[in-house]
Order: C-alpha cells, then sequence, then structure tokens
C-alpha cells in the first residue's frame, strides 16, 4: 500500500500523521510517499518518516518527491497537507485575530 502526503513540509501535521499511522498493524507495511515543494522542508519530512519508522520497527519505504505527478503515481491514498500562504498567512492570520480580539 502506498500513501502519499501532498505539503509533507508542513512537518508538525506530517509527524503526527505518521506516527498515528504507526500505531496500527495495516500500516507496519508501506510506501510513505512524501511531496512538497521546498527541498529542505521535503528533507526534514524524511527525517522524520524515518525516525518514526525505525522506532516503531515498521517495514516503510519512505521516499521524498518534489513533483506532485511522480508522488501521487500509484498512490492508495492521498493525504493533503498544504498550507496555503506558507507561513505568512498564518502570520497575517494571527493578526487578525489579535486585532479583532482587542477590538473588544
Amino acid at each position: 500500500m502506498k500513501i502519499c502526503f501532498i505539503g509533507a513540509g508542513s512537518v508538525v501535521f506530517t509527524r503526527n500523521l505518521l506516527k498515528d499511522l504507526s500505531l496500527f498493524s495495516e500500516f507496519k507495511d508501506l510506501e510513505v510517499a512524501l511531496m512538497d515543494i521546498d527541498p529542505e522542508r521535503l528533507e526534514v519530512a524524511k527525517r522524520i518518516a524515518e525516525e518514526t519508522k525505525a522506532t516503531k520497527r515498521l517495514n516503510w519505504d519512505v521516499k521524498g518527491y518534489l513533483e506532485m505527478k511522480d508522488a501521487i503515481k500509484s498512490s492508495s491514498y492521498i493525504i493533503n497537507t498544504v498550507r496555503i500562504g506558507g507561513k505568512e498567512a498564518t502570520y497575517i492570520y494571527i493578526w487578525i485575530l489579535i486585532y479583532l480580539k482587542n477590538m473588544d
């Protein structure tokens, strides 16, 4: 079985999902396809997946992809973890929340 994570560079979310998958015997043997457009964040995600694999003694084949077309090919499941707008969008969202809270 192959599970693909699009936007795997959102490493906190990806890490938590991988840990959740590791809890189920159905996912002991798995191809984990990690895709992100940022090569550095992709490498971090791959290290996290490899650490989870080693810690939980799983038979995972972890692969990283910069192109979505290659990552999703023959995937059983595709999980979208893309954060639209990147960090900047998150900062703006937090700023708006603080602004609205202070309007009271």
